[in-house]
C-alpha cells in the first residue's frame, strides 16, 4: 500500500529542491494546487514525515493509494 502526504501551503523552490533531493524527483509532484509527496509504504512514508518535519513543513492530508511501491527513501 503507498501513501500520498499532501504538504500544506506552497513551498519555495529552495526547500522544494531540498525536498526532491531527499525523496527523489519521482517522489514529488503537485496535485490540485498542492504539494504531494509519495511514499511506497508505510515504512516509507514514516521516513517522509521525518524529512517533512524536519524542513519545518505541515502535513494537510495523507492518503492511502492502490498503487505499488515506488523508490524508498533515504
Amino acid at each position: 500500500m503507498a501513501f500520498d502526504i499532501e504538504v500544506a501551503g506552497t513551498l519555495q523552490r529552495t526547500v522544494r529542491r531540498r525536498l526532491s533531493d531527499i525523496v527523489g524527483d519521482d517522489a514529488v509532484h503537485d496535485r490540485r494546487g498542492h504539494v504531494v509527496v509519495s511514499a511506497g509504504d508505510q515504512a516509507a512514508m514514516i521516513g517522509v514525515l521525518h524529512h517533512l518535519n524536519d524542513l519545518g513543513l505541515d502535513i494537510e492530508r495523507i492518503e492511502r493509494t492502490d498503487r505499488g511501491a515506488g523508490p524508498p527513501v533515504p
